[in-house]
């Protein structure tokens, strides 16, 4: 564990000492509970030691905070900090770190297509392309049933995933998609690994 992470104490002159330092945070950041809410504020409280504390971006504390935001964007600083046994203002910073290096570039909702009446998923590979691809990529952009597109190597140009209502409209998809390249189109009919929450590797972590 890093010198300056301190672990939670919670009983006798630690406990007293940390709600003391708990009144000294501004009114806004004492009733912030949720990480979203602390990072907003825009009023990080930090003790001396927190500020001099040098965090591994990727650590392995950083990791399982990493894992547990990913598995529910609503948990609580002091759950957080309770499940890795360290002070509120450390897992605080820790957070604000990893936001400020990128490693966090934002707090989201996972919305599964299939409960926004979107329930047909289909793969388009796009093959040999008719326009430009700065032209093709402009266009595609602005169709909103498209939900990712990656430019590939390979026989194929791009894959593509969009999520539709009907078939009715994943023939209109097609039909827009035709003039401007050529498309080979697949329905998903499961999905066994439809999200898994990304990791640093874990044996290139430092202990801590």
């Amino acid at each position: 564990m890093n010198q300056n992470d301190k672990p939670d104490t919670p009983r006798g002159g630690a406990q007293a000492k940390s709600a003391e330092n708990r009144d000294r945070l501004p009114l806004r950041l004492q009733r912030a509970e949720s990480v979203e809410m602390v990072l907003s504020t825009g009023m990080m409280w930090r003790s001396a030691s927190v500020l001099e504390m040098k965090v591994n971006p990727m650590d392995k504390l950083n990791r399982k905070i990493l894992e547990r935001l990913q598995q529910d964007g609503r948990i609580t600083i002091s759950q957080l900090a309770r499940e890795l046994h360290l002070s509120h203002p450390s897992v605080a910073e820790r957070i604000r770190r990893l936001q400020d290096s990128g490693i966090i570039e934002r707090f989201t909702a996972h919305v599964p297509h299939e409960k926004v009446n979107r329930k047909v998923l289909i793969i388009i590979q796009v093959g040999e392309l008719k326009v430009p691809c700065r032209e093709f990529e402009m266009q595609i952009k602005e169709e909103p049933a498209i939900l990712e597109c990656h430019r590939v190597t390979g026989s194929f140009s791009y894959f593509i995933k969009a999520a539709v209502p009907s078939i009715e409209e994943v023939e209109r998809l097609v039909d827009k998609l035709t003039p401007i390249s050529r498309v080979y189109t697949s329905i998903v009919l499961s999905s066994p690994v439809p999200h898994r929450i990304i990791l640093p590797i874990e044996e290139t972590l430092e202990d801590v």
